[in-house]
């Protein structure tokens, strides 16, 4: 999982530094597709688990468990990543290019220091 939190990674990357607007919001996806698989690598590698009896659980959830499991000062910089990925796929918003840097430099923060 970690190979591909990395490559989800540097592919926002990629599309980060295109700076148009479809690339924008690839970068954004990626940031928060990167930052959900880390999240989710953690609580596995912690005993944790990231399905229940109904299906997988949700994002929140996922959340929540991580913090218990590895306090991290960048948990609700993710979250915000994760929200702004919603408003980017479900409503078509357009992050500015603040906001795309802004993100991938969190998420970097946030593989370093796991």
């Amino acid at each position: 999982m970690l190979s591909i939190a990395k490559e989800l990674y540097i592919q926002g990357i990629y599309h980060s530094q295109r700076q148009s607007v479809s690339d924008s919001m690839l970068a954004i996806l990626n940031f928060d597709f990167a930052g959900e698989t880390m999240l989710k690598a953690v609580l596995l590698n912690n005993g944790g688990t990231i399905s229940r009896k109904e299906g997988f659980k949700s994002f929140d959830e996922i959340i929540s468990d991580f913090k218990t499991c590895f306090p991290s000062i960048y948990t609700n910089e993710v979250n915000n990543i994760h929200k702004l990925r919603n408003e980017v796929q479900h409503h078509s918003n357009i992050p500015s290019q603040q906001e795309v840097i802004r993100h991938k430099n969190t998420i970097q923060l946030f593989f370093n220091e796991i």
